[in-house]
């Protein structure tokens, strides 16, 4: 669908391990913290071929297509939902720019090295490599938090007899 919109699509392998892409990982678990290792390096894959990366987890809620806001921003080397004042890896815009490799290799290599999660690494990453980073807004691109604590689905709503 994105590839015919005229959206560049990759699609990666990462072998025959069906188990670790089909099935939940708590994040305290070991595997959720190898496919944290993925997502880096899919990313940083992405950006090396040249591509701008718009990276979404799956439990993140679209309304409107946010690319066309988000390429309008220039020179900044990250984007991202803001998470209690930290970047938030769940939703970020990379620009394929030297420097913003630099910046996800570096993450990269804190999540390998050091045993960084994916947050920790990449807001450690821009801190310590001085990225430029534009923060959302909250009213536009709320955190989980933000988002369930105004407003709810109407399925969540007392009354409608899926919720207590």
């Amino acid at each position: 669908m994105l590839h015919n919109q005229n959206y560049p699509v990759f699609l990666a392998s990462i072998g025959n391990d069906t188990v670790f892409t089909s099935s939940f990982a708590n994040q305290a678990s070991n595997e959720f913290k190898r496919k944290i290792r993925w997502k880096l390096q899919f990313i940083l894959e992405i950006l090396q071929y040249g591509y701008d990366v718009l990276y979404v987890d799956s439990d993140v809620i679209l309304l409107k297509n946010p690319l066309p806001l988000l390429k309008s921003y220039y020179g900044y080397d990250l984007i991202a939902q803001e998470d209690q004042k930290t970047i938030c890896t769940g939703f970020f815009f990379v620009p394929s720019t030297e420097k913003a490799i630099k910046i996800i290799q570096y993450a990269k290599g804190l999540v390998y090295e050091k045993g960084y999660r994916d947050q920790v690494a990449v807001n450690t990453a821009m801190k310590e490599l001085n990225g430029s980073l534009l923060f959302l807004s909250g009213t536009q691109f709320p955190s989980g938090l933000e988002f369930f604590t105004k407003y709810q689905y109407y399925w969540d709503r007392k009354g409608y007899g899926l919720v207590g």
